[in-house]
């Protein structure tokens, strides 16, 4: 039990603690969705996929 419940009401208390969670749940997501931008962006996974997908269209086209 925290110092708080003894002096602040359980639901005042809940309230806050969920309203903190919540922050906390809406800043780590925004974190995570900028990490995969960048990530797609400084590995440049997008060109590469479409890189390997001709290559393999080259390929098969050759063998057949």
């Amino acid at each position: 039990m925290c110092c708080q419940c003894s002096r602040v009401p359980w639901v005042s208390h809940n309230a806050n603690t969920l309203e903190m969670i919540i922050h906390f749940s809406e800043v780590l997501v925004a974190k995570i969705d900028d990490n995969v931008s960048a990530s797609l962006e400084t590995l440049k996974l997008i060109p590469i996929i479409s890189e390997v997908s001709e290559v393999n269209a080259k390929k098969t086209r050759r063998n057949s």
